[in-house]
């Protein structure tokens, strides 16, 4: 049987209300199409967009719904909630935040109806509607009438979503009577959820979420697991509660550690003290944070002001929106918390706040996409954010500087100002990395034009690197250590063999075909075939057929044959990935879930696709036979298991990261340490990118390396191209 997505049934029913009165079919059918071509047929879709017009958006979308339920393609939850994070309408964006349960903005209309469904989302199975009912006298009769039939056809689950969308709608006080209806019927943990005790919690702001407009970060005493998934409900007018005022909260004074540096972070810091423009290169563990905090505190407290006659700001600079907090912390151990304030999320229509923010604080640490924003701000040329309102900025993770990373995009606001208005004070450049890289160099001149490029993008004059503490350096850092281990490939791979076999049939297919014909009139070389199949480069022609046919071929019997044919390469070019990384068998498995799926397409078949269809199903026996036979093993995961055993015995509570080329091989390598005797008590886990079909949300993602943090996974494989 093909995967089921266990996720779907929160878009397909509890959140399909809202999804139909909320969304349309055409702004997210774009950002779905790739995902569903091959299982979905364009018929299907045009059907979809046919009655979007003639009938209206609710029941297109509900079509829609109705076609992914019907389907249940893997991944197709996960698909659905990227893509409307990728869409450019902030107001379709939040929907993905709220279905996922995930702190959002402070817009007044869907405030309460977020928080909501943020505290109810871990529980919403077992939230007994039917028993708050007697006990919310805000609802008006017909309100009742159509919860208590929720509660009857549709279940609690169905209809707790129901109460959530109708309380919110009335009279000022329904808040405190569905806490207090959840107290009745004694569900204490999630009336605190959305009412904490006054002295359980100051304000609680879920941790790694970017939001959208800007959600500041600040310290709290709440437990940790209060911190993720709930959020204080304030009371009144939320522009009247104060935001991280220290007036408004005395505290007891703070305890400011004093930075201590090691040598050979002086030596890193040296350059940057000076004044210079400087990239800071040390090894992961060397403790970088720690010198950009000694940079900025030197920067602040060595002058009472810019040269600008503008007090000295600093912006530290992250890419990641969890590094916020993380190295918001940082400074906060040696500064005093009023001067340091962490922003993350899109600002959208607030971009004013970091210019705000900077009149009371010294460091903001930010994320560079935020920064971006707030300096292309045109609201209002008073009080737009310019570059030189900062004295200093530091870039984490500064090899970014390229291209069009926001990092980038900063630096050349900070390169045209050097050249437009050259009088005009500039902040200082500091860069942190573990390493400049050498980009796609494949020789040492080429290296070192990568490394001047970023520095040029940078404008560093210097490079700060250990020389004069090496010793102090390898003490105190853990370099790990790197071992090769050649493995000897099976000379007589016979999966592979029948694979490569029906690969060649059906590229025959395509150089026969009359759409073929027609894009070599184009004379495109990069369509010519590579030689090697089950490689990057091979999927990488296969997808440039695809796309380049979609775009040149204006006959659809011509665009589907090449389409067809493509589809199935992929997917056996996926099988060839697998069956290297992993067994035979979940190369086989893979192909068997893909004509799973294709069998609900069989009526629509054309020639070709019957053709394809059968040169899988001919040989289906053949391979079979091929992975039970124990001769047919791979010598590369025999001695990948070995090692690990090896590894597991000699310290049992250590974890470990599996590093593989495809997300297909981190499922195949998943399901082999689940079946091994030997290994299967690591629980494993799988950690991949959010984009693409399958991909995984950011809440997934946080959720499963907290597990492995805990050790409640010992062995995570990655995707290192996701």
């Amino acid at each position: 049987m093909a995967g089921v997505d266990t996720q779907l049934p929160l878009l397909t029913e509890v959140f399909r209300p809202y999804l139909i009165e909320n969304l349309k079919f055409s702004t997210i059918m774009a950002d779905m199409v790739s995902f569903l071509d091959g299982s979905v047929g364009a018929v299907e879709l045009f059907g979809i967009m046919t009655k979007e017009r003639e009938e209206g958006a609710p029941a297109a979308m509900d079509a829609f719904l109705d076609l992914l339920e019907k389907k249940s393609i893997p991944g197709s939850y996960s698909r659905f909630i990227n893509a409307l994070r990728n869409m450019e309408d902030e107001k379709v964006k939040h929907i993905a935040d709220w279905i996922e349960g995930i702190n959002l903005d402070n817009l007044d209309t869907i405030e309460e109806q977020k928080h909501i469904v943020r505290a109810f989302a871990p529980k919403l199975q077992d939230v007994q509607t039917g028993l708050l009912i007697p006990h919310l006298q805000c609802l008006g009769r017909q309100d009742v009438e159509l919860l208590r039939a929720d509660v009857q056809n549709k279940g609690d689950c169905y209809a707790a979503i129901t109460l959530m969308l109708t309380i919110t709608t009335k009279q000022p006080g329904w808040f405190t009577e569905l806490v207090n209806a959840l107290r009745k019927v004694e569900r204490h943990e999630l009336a605190d959820l959305l009412d904490p005790p006054e002295d359980h919690i100051s304000e609680i702001l879920p941790p790694n979420i970017e939001e959208n407009p800007a959600e500041v970060c600040q310290e709290t005493d709440a437990p940790q697991e209060l911190q993720a998934n709930a959020e204080i409900k304030p009371q009144g007018n939320p522009q009247d509660i104060p935001q991280d005022n220290p007036q408004n909260n005395p505290q007891e004074p703070e305890e400011i550690e004093k930075i201590e540096l090691r040598e050979y972070q002086k030596e890193l810091a040296q350059p940057a003290i000076e004044g210079h423009n400087t990239v800071v290169v040390a090894p992961a563990g060397s403790g970088k944070t720690v010198v950009g905090v000694f940079i900025a505190n030197d920067h602040l407290n060595r002058e009472k002001g810019a040269s600008n006659g503008k007090p000295k700001k600093v912006a530290f600079l992250v890419n990641k929106v969890p590094l916020v907090k993380q190295q918001q912390d940082q400074f906060k151990k040696y500064m005093a918390s009023s001067k340091v304030i962490g922003v993350s999320g899109e600002m959208g229509s607030m971009t004013m706040e970091v210019k705000e923010l900077l009149k009371d604080r010294d460091v903001i640490v930010m994320t560079a996409q935020i920064l971006v924003n707030a300096l292309n701000n045109t609201d209002s040329n008073q009080q737009r954010l310019d570059i030189s309102d900062f004295s200093m900025i530091i870039m984490d993770e500064c090899h970014r500087c390229q291209k069009g990373d926001p990092y980038n995009v900063i630096m050349s606001k900070y390169r045209d100002m050097k050249i437009d208005s050259p009088d005009k004070s500039r902040p200082q450049i500091v860069g942190l990395t573990a390493g400049l890289g050498v980009g796609q160099a494949q020789s040492s001149y080429k290296a070192e034009s990568h490394i001047l490029m970023i520095c040029g993008n940078m404008d560093v004059h210097k490079i700060s690197i250990v020389e004069k503490n090496l010793d102090e350096l390898n003490e105190h850092v853990n370099i790990p250590t790197e071992e090769t281990i050649l493995v000897a490939r099976h000379q007589d791979d016979k999966f592979a063999e029948v694979v490569n076999s029906i690969m060649a049939k059906i590229e025959m297919i395509i150089m026969e075909s009359e759409g073929w014909k027609c894009l070599q009139k184009l004379d495109r070389n990069e369509l010519k075939c590579p030689n090697t199949r089950g490689t990057q480069p091979y999927e990488q022609w296969v997808v440039k057929v695809k796309d380049t046919s979609a775009k040149v071929l204006t006959d659809n019997d011509m665009r589907r044959v090449i389409v067809a044919c493509t589809n199935h390469l992929r997917e056996y070019n996926n099988a060839l990935f697998i069956n290297h990384a992993a067994r035979p068998k979940d190369g086989l498995t893979y192909l068997q879930k893909f004509f799973e799926n294709e069998n609900d397409k069989l009526d629509t078949f054309t020639k070709t696709e019957n053709q394809l269809h059968t040169f899988f199903t001919a040989v289906e026996e053949q391979l079979q036979l091929i992975v039970e036979d124990p001769a047919n093993c791979n010598p590369l995961l025999e001695k990948l298991g070995s090692t690990m055993k090896d590894a597991y015995n000699l310290k049992p509570d250590s974890c470990g990261i599996l590093f593989t080329t495809t997300r297909s091989s981190t499922e195949a390598l998943k399901a082999w340490i689940e079946e091994s005797k030997d290994l299967k008590h690591l629980n494993p886990g799988i950690l991949i990118g959010g984009g693409g079909s399958g991909g995984m949300t950011q809440s997934q993602q946080v959720d499963l390396l907290n597990m492995f943090k805990e050790k409640k996974t010992q062995i995570n494989r990655s995707n290192i191209s996701s």
